[in-house]
């Protein structure tokens, strides 16, 4: 029975990373599900676990990105640096394709958080970038937990386990 314990322990533990994972900007949804599937996790909670990390964050960052973009500009004056290669990456995209390019390209090339900034930096309005980068989040999240679903029975690890499993079983 103890066992059993430390297991449900260590699977509930391991959730919470994905979400603390998935909320960790630059990090993503994209990353996080593959990893989860890889460890054993089942793919559909940690694809809704890794969904709800990613959301939460996006959300608070669009309500506080007038306050982070000064604090960003402030510190920037401050060590006497321009902009970094992520913010003109996602800049160049945000004038080639738009809103709709960036938030859709952002989870994987600068991050939903940064996409998320520069939008509403840009000018464009937080309900459309709500709207267009949830959208997307969900929509690349959607996609990693089908491929990962089917990466692992492709490769025939879908009985395996997965890496927690044989942490748990050597150190349990």
């Amino acid at each position: 029975v103890r066992n059993w314990r430390r297991w449900i322990i260590a699977f509930i533990i391991a959730y919470i990373i994905v979400f603390l994972a998935a909320a960790t900007p630059f990090i993503e949804v994209v990353f996080t599900i593959p990893v989860g599937a890889l460890a054993g996790l089942n793919v559909f909670l940690v694809t809704l676990v890794g969904v709800a990390g990613n959301v939460i964050t996006v959300i608070l960052v669009i309500a506080l990105a007038d306050r982070i973009r000064e604090w960003q500009r402030k510190r920037r004056e401050k060590k006497g640096k321009g902009s970094n290669k992520k913010n003109a990456r996602a800049e160049k995209i945000m004038n080639r394709y738009g809103l709709p390019g960036l938030a859709i390209l952002g989870p994987v090339f600068v991050g939903s958080h940064l996409a998320v900034l520069l939008a509403i930096s840009l000018g464009s309005s937080k309900k459309l970038v709500t709207a267009w980068v949830l959208g997307s989040v969900i929509g690349w999240a959607i996609v990693t937990g089908v491929v990962s679903y089917f990466a692992l029975d492709l490769l025939d690890l879908t009985n395996n386990g997965g890496f927690l499993y044989d942490l748990l079983e050597r150190y349990s």
